[in-house]
């Protein structure tokens, strides 16, 4: 069991120009896109979208560009089912009928946000680094620390951000599965600065750079011989180390291309929505 977790290039501009309108059209309306018809008759199930949630005049629950209005910080939310992450709003006036809203007669809105994730898919998500097994970003916390970063160091909100952005429109039902979190272009060229200048692995910044690390594993050679199974390391740095310079790297390559960056867990690739017969 486990998710793969990667970092991707991550088209901002495309996400708030194209996907926010178009998944507040679907609580607004309750159509869905006609390009995702294909994936929706694969899955031979009706999808229903109920209508009438006015989600940019009502919510403030969520950010514009949907990412949650919570307190950010590096503690992991493994844990954390649909009644932590529902809007528990009193006042809001669409708690009636919201999908995001706990008072909903449905317990979770996986329609919706399997809908979403597709968008983000399609037409967001760039090139991809592999950045461990069912790895979050929670798990930078002890390399911060050992680099003797207090909380309050801007590292730790920018990484926050990109770990749980997508807590409450992105997730999946938990376990840390599906988008975690986004950055900005802004963002993310922010963040390479601040990596940059922590004593991590350095190389070229490329995909191929990144994927040389990953050789047989002293213990279970064979592996690697037969199957191509094996792990990532660099000599001199721990694997969360490593892994940190890959998050770096992309967000490196992202701005050079006025990109940000999003972290993902098994996120299915844009070519399963489109042609799900032939992925």
């Amino acid at each position: 069991m486990g998710a793969n977790a990667r970092v991707f290039i991550f088209d901002y501009d495309a996400y708030t120009r194209e996907v926010v309108p178009l998944f507040l059209d679907m609580l607004m309306t309750g159509n869905t896109p006609d390009w995702l018809q294909p994936f929706i008759q694969y899955r031979r199930r009706e999808i229903t979208l109920s209508a009438g949630t006015d989600l940019w005049r009502n919510c403030d629950y969520l950010e514009p560009d949907l990412a949650w209005r919570g307190s950010y910080d590096l503690e992991p939310v493994s844990d954390w089912g649909w009644a932590q992450r529902g809007c528990q709003s009193a006042s809001c006036p669409e708690r009636g009928h919201c999908p995001l809203h706990l008072d909903r007669p449905d317990e979770y809105p996986y329609d919706l946000f399997e809908m979403f994730r597709a968008m983000v898919s399609i037409k967001c998500l760039g090139e991809d680094q592999f950045v461990g097994r069912s790895r979050t970003v929670s798990d930078y916390r002890e390399v911060l620390s050992k680099f003797g970063l207090s909380q309050f160091d801007p590292l730790y909100r920018l990484l926050a951000h990109l770990g749980k952005r997508a807590l409450v429109v992105g997730y999946k039902w938990q376990y840390d599965e599906g988008i975690n979190g986004w950055l900005d272009p802004a963002e993310t060229c922010e963040l390479a600065e601040r990596l940059a200048m922590m004593d991590l692995p350095m190389y070229e910044a490329s995909f191929v750079a990144m994927n040389g690390f990953y050789g047989p594993d002293p213990e279970y050679p064979f592996l690697y011989e037969r199957y191509g199974l094996g792990r990532y390391h660099c000599p001199g740095y721990t694997v969360e180390e490593l892994r940190l310079s890959f998050v770096r790297t992309v967000a490196t390559m992202a701005v050079s291309h006025k990109k940000g960056i999003l972290w993902g867990l098994d996120l299915l690739p844009a070519e399963f929505y489109l042609n799900p017969m032939n992925a």
